[in-house]
């Protein structure tokens, strides 16, 4: 058995279930920036992996290893875990980090640090949550705009935040 599946929390495993769901499986789309990907896991990230014959538990230990736990999602609550987690698969890390950080009111330096963890643990309400969605949309607005072959997603990438917003709210990760 993985020893690192045997850790791996039930969270994590209901985000990345989610995740890789909208992901979806191998794309080769020449205008998409990820490039070639398979359930989110793109080569120009991974040069080393053969992307069609990457398999689903491989990309969950993928997930876990250089996701989840290196961007300290476990150490955040819930939601802003989740929110983080799908943020930075979608999104280049630095960028993730740093619209958390704007819906927590902290420094944006995109370094997930024991001041942002601390923040989000003092901060842990919808309101705030709120924010962090309101900063990922103006990211995709700013990315549509500055690139205009990337128009083309904005409409998937809206979905998937809605998406992420139900998914959120369904699990009953955050109440307040």
């Amino acid at each position: 058995m993985n020893t690192r599946r045997s850790t791996q929390t039930p969270l994590f495993l209901l985000a990345v279930a989610e995740v890789i769901d909208v992901e979806g499986g191998y794309v080769l789309n020449v205008s998409d920036p990820g490039g070639e990907t398979k359930f989110g896991i793109s080569k120009r990230q991974y040069p080393q992996l053969d992307i069609k014959a990457l398999t689903y538990e491989m990309a969950v230990d993928i997930y876990w290893r250089d996701y989840w736990l290196a961007r300290r999602c476990a150490e955040l609550p819930d939601a802003f875990a989740v929110f983080l987690f799908d943020s930075v698969v979608n999104h280049k890390t630095i960028d993730a980090a740093r619209m958390l950080q704007r819906g927590l009111g902290v420094a944006a330096d995109g370094d997930i640090g024991p001041i942002t963890v601390q923040a989000a643990h003092n901060n842990y309400t919808t309101a705030t949550l709120a924010r962090m969605f309101s900063y990922r949309a103006d990211f995709y607005t700013f990315l549509a705009g500055r690139d205009a072959t990337l128009k083309t997603f904005r409409r998937g990438w809206f979905k998937r935040l809605f998406l992420l917003q139900q998914f959120i709210f369904k699990h009953h990760l955050i109440e307040d």
